[in-house]
């Protein structure tokens, strides 16, 4: 028969196993979010540099 002593232990020890899974997960999510940052300023410079050559083109 468990005591309340081990059910605490126990529920701290799930505790502490939620935490540590948390904590990965936001890694993770912040590395998408760094990924996704990175995708839209280079789809950003893609398409500021097809104005130019646009404007470049319509110049000539």
């Amino acid at each position: 028969m468990t005591t309340e002593i081990e059910k605490d232990e126990d529920i701290l020890d799930k505790l502490a196993i939620l935490d540590d899974e948390s904590k990965d997960l936001l890694r993770y999510v912040e590395e998408v979010n760094i990924s996704f940052n990175n995708c839209y300023e280079a789809v950003d410079g893609l398409l500021t540099a097809s104005v130019r050559i646009e404007k470049t083109f319509l110049l000539l």
